[in-house]
């Protein structure tokens, strides 16, 4: 019967979708960066080959992220540093690609892309995979947080090191 076929395809989209959670998974635990619907954070290229990827540094916003932390350890706070990377006319990833919608114009920072970059344990080179999860709650999908525990660390080439990133979250 068509009952019998719609709850048969049902299973098979899920065992489907669980196959292929496993696998990023399993990827993920070997190392692999997964840039999936994500763009690589600013600073980083995102390099691929079939079922693996990886972060390389971009050298020339590397240095702007080199930048960022000096001027924070000096003293300035995120929106001093905003301005600063505007006044510069250094360039956001928003002005670097088509596909991203900018609201200001070229060179326009936000305090909040400065405090980011200087939050994200990326820059230190960790990058975490399995940090949310989406689940479905009274019929709508809902993105949840998952706990720290559960996260599965990827090694990548660090921007910043350990020191100067940990002086940085004080």
């Amino acid at each position: 019967t068509s009952a019998t076929k719609a709850t048969i395809a049902q299973q098979e989209m899920l065992q489907l979708v669980e196959r292929g959670q496993r696998g990023k998974r399993a990827r993920a635990q070997a190392g692999c960066v997964l840039s999936i619907g994500i763009r690589a954070p600013y600073g980083y290229d995102y390099k691929s080959e079939p079922h693996k990827g990886w972060f390389i540094i971009n050298e020339a916003e590397a240095k702007v992220v080199e930048q960022i932390y000096a001027w924070l350890l000096e003293g300035h706070t995120y929106y001093a540093i905003a301005k600063l990377l505007h006044e510069q006319r250094t360039l956001t990833r928003g002005d670097l690609y088509e596909g991203v919608y900018k609201k200001a114009g070229a060179g326009a920072w936000s305090p909040q892309t400065v405090e980011r970059i200087v939050s994200s344990p990326t820059y230190k080179g960790i990058w975490h995979y399995g940090k949310t999860r989406r689940e479905k709650v009274n019929g709508k999908t809902v993105q949840r947080k998952i706990p720290e525990s559960e996260w599965i660390t990827v090694p990548i080439p660090a921007i910043i090191d350990e020191a100067t990133w940990t002086l940085a979250q004080a």
